[in-house]
């Protein structure tokens, strides 16, 4: 290798380096638990989830929890606000309770975990910043079946057969 090359060669080795020593890490807030379910609508139904927020900010910070969706007013978190040491996770449960009816088709709620505070405000006084906040969200589908347009699947019956026969299944059907 000539010395020329050698030399732009450690040149880029330092830029590198001095790249990656002075840009932050990525911070972030992440929700374990249930993150995504879908099932079909019952009545009335109460389910409970447990969940996790798991925050790997450089300070303790106030994590706000809070619900959305059509279905969001029937999901009742545990707490609404937790202040998260550095590096740490703090857990949580939300009580879903669905009505006694409901429209149908397809419907969402979600439980969220966000930052309180945003990251990177501040700046020059009288000049402007930009900050920012991470939020994560867990989502509980729904699906309500159309009347009519739906089937209900009852006393399925199968006897026992051996390698190489004919099976015979009984299913009742019925239209909703």
């Amino acid at each position: 290798m000539t010395k020329k090359k050698s030399n732009l060669y450690l040149l880029a080795v330092f830029f590198t380096i001095i790249i990656l020593v002075t840009v932050p890490n990525a911070l972030a807030v992440g929700l374990a638990g249930a993150v995504l379910e879908k099932f079909f609508f019952t009545p009335g139904l109460e389910k409970t989830y447990n969940y996790v927020i798991i925050s790997n900010t450089d300070r303790a910070m106030d994590h706000d929890v809070s619900t959305g969706g059509d279905l969001g007013q029937y999901f009742t978190p545990s707490i609404t606000k937790v202040n998260i040491p550095l590096g740490g996770t703090a857990q949580f449960s939300a009580k879903l309770k669905l009505p006694q009816e409901l429209a149908p088709g397809e419907h969402r709620a979600y439980i969220c975990a966000s930052e309180s505070q945003p990251r990177g405000g501040g700046g020059v006084e009288g000049g402007a910043s930009i900050g920012a906040r991470a939020v994560v969200c867990g989502v509980i589908i729904v699906f309500s079946p159309y009347p009519g347009k739906a089937l209900e699947f009852t006393n399925f019956d199968v006897k026992n057969v051996s390698r190489n026969e004919n099976a015979t299944f009984k299913i009742d059907v019925l239209g909703l």
